[in-house]
Protein backbone atom coordinates (compact mmCIF):
# COMPACT_ATOMS: atom_id res chain seq x y z
CA UNK A 1 0.00 0.00 0.00
CA UNK A 2 1.16 3.45 -0.80
CA UNK A 3 1.02 5.81 2.07
CA UNK A 4 1.19 9.43 1.21
CA UNK A 5 3.44 11.36 3.52
CA UNK A 6 1.48 13.33 6.05
CA UNK A 7 1.61 17.01 5.48
CA UNK A 8 2.73 18.75 8.65
CA UNK A 9 1.37 22.23 9.19
CA UNK A 10 3.85 24.96 8.41
CA UNK A 11 4.78 27.80 10.73
CA UNK A 12 2.23 30.21 9.28
CA UNK A 13 -0.65 27.78 9.82
CA UNK A 14 0.40 27.28 13.42
CA UNK A 15 0.61 31.04 13.99
CA UNK A 16 -2.96 31.37 12.72
CA UNK A 17 -4.15 28.69 15.14
CA UNK A 18 -2.26 30.33 18.02
CA UNK A 19 -3.92 33.60 17.08
CA UNK A 20 -7.31 31.92 17.23
CA UNK A 21 -6.51 30.43 20.65
CA UNK A 22 -5.30 33.77 22.07
CA UNK A 23 -8.33 35.61 20.71
CA UNK A 24 -10.72 33.04 22.15
CA UNK A 25 -9.05 33.11 25.56
CA UNK A 26 -9.01 36.90 25.52
CA UNK A 27 -12.72 37.05 24.79
CA UNK A 28 -13.60 34.37 27.35
CA UNK A 29 -11.64 36.08 30.12
CA UNK A 30 -13.41 39.41 29.65
CA UNK A 31 -15.97 38.47 32.28
CA UNK A 32 -13.65 37.12 34.96
CA UNK A 33 -10.15 38.65 34.65
CA UNK A 34 -8.60 42.08 34.89
CA UNK A 35 -8.52 44.20 31.72
CA UNK A 36 -4.73 44.11 31.20
CA UNK A 37 -4.93 40.33 30.73
CA UNK A 38 -7.43 40.65 27.87
CA UNK A 39 -5.37 43.44 26.33
CA UNK A 40 -2.29 41.21 26.29
CA UNK A 41 -4.18 38.27 24.81
CA UNK A 42 -5.99 40.46 22.28
CA UNK A 43 -2.75 42.12 21.23
CA UNK A 44 -1.00 38.78 20.93
CA UNK A 45 -3.86 37.47 18.82
CA UNK A 46 -3.62 40.45 16.47
CA UNK A 47 0.16 40.16 16.14
CA UNK A 48 0.02 36.41 15.54
CA UNK A 49 -2.72 36.81 12.92
CA UNK A 50 -0.69 39.42 11.08
CA UNK A 51 2.45 37.29 11.33
CA UNK A 52 0.61 34.28 9.92
CA UNK A 53 0.34 35.96 6.54
CA UNK A 54 3.94 35.08 5.82
CA UNK A 55 5.00 36.18 2.37
CA UNK A 56 1.97 38.35 1.75
CA UNK A 57 -0.39 35.42 1.33
CA UNK A 58 -4.05 36.04 2.18
CA UNK A 59 -5.35 35.44 5.68
CA UNK A 60 -6.47 31.89 6.43
CA UNK A 61 -9.80 31.33 8.17
CA UNK A 62 -8.27 30.78 11.65
CA UNK A 63 -6.17 33.93 11.18
CA UNK A 64 -9.23 36.00 10.23
CA UNK A 65 -11.16 34.66 13.19
CA UNK A 66 -8.21 35.19 15.55
CA UNK A 67 -7.77 38.73 14.28
CA UNK A 68 -11.46 39.50 14.80
CA UNK A 69 -11.51 37.98 18.28
CA UNK A 70 -8.31 39.83 19.20
CA UNK A 71 -9.76 43.18 18.13
CA UNK A 72 -12.99 42.54 20.06
CA UNK A 73 -11.04 41.39 23.12
CA UNK A 74 -8.79 44.46 23.08
CA UNK A 75 -11.77 46.79 22.59
CA UNK A 76 -13.70 45.18 25.45
CA UNK A 77 -10.61 45.43 27.63
CA UNK A 78 -10.41 49.17 26.99
CA UNK A 79 -14.13 49.61 27.70
CA UNK A 80 -13.97 47.60 30.94
CA UNK A 81 -10.90 49.54 32.08
CA UNK A 82 -12.68 52.82 31.33
CA UNK A 83 -15.68 51.66 33.34
CA UNK A 84 -13.43 50.80 36.29
CA UNK A 85 -11.81 54.22 36.15
CA UNK A 86 -15.20 55.94 35.92
CA UNK A 87 -16.55 53.95 38.88
CA UNK A 88 -13.47 54.73 40.97
CA UNK A 89 -13.87 58.43 40.20
CA UNK A 90 -17.49 58.31 41.35
CA UNK A 91 -16.62 56.40 44.52
CA UNK A 92 -13.78 58.76 45.48
CA UNK A 93 -15.92 61.87 45.09
CA UNK A 94 -17.25 62.84 48.56
CA UNK A 95 -20.36 64.43 47.01
CA UNK A 96 -21.56 60.97 45.94
CA UNK A 97 -21.52 59.42 49.42
CA UNK A 98 -25.29 59.70 49.90
CA UNK A 99 -25.96 58.25 46.43
CA UNK A 100 -23.69 55.26 47.10
CA UNK A 101 -25.36 54.60 50.45
CA UNK A 102 -28.79 54.75 48.81
CA UNK A 103 -27.78 52.31 46.07
CA UNK A 104 -26.26 49.97 48.66
CA UNK A 105 -29.39 49.99 50.82
CA UNK A 106 -31.62 49.26 47.79
CA UNK A 107 -29.31 46.44 46.72
CA UNK A 108 -29.33 44.99 50.24
CA UNK A 109 -33.12 45.09 50.36
CA UNK A 110 -33.41 43.29 47.02
CA UNK A 111 -30.90 40.63 48.06
CA UNK A 112 -32.65 40.05 51.40
CA UNK A 113 -36.04 39.72 49.72
CA UNK A 114 -34.57 37.31 47.16
CA UNK A 115 -33.03 35.22 49.94
CA UNK A 116 -36.39 35.02 51.72
CA UNK A 117 -38.13 33.98 48.49
CA UNK A 118 -40.07 37.19 47.95
CA UNK A 119 -39.22 39.41 45.06
CA UNK A 120 -40.18 43.11 45.32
Amino acid sequence: MNKSPSKSPNLYDRLAVYSLICGTLGLLTCCCMNPPFQMVLGGASIVLALASRGNGSPFSTPAKTGLSLGIVSAALSILIFGQFMWAMDIIKNPENTQLIREIYSEFSAVMESAASGQMP
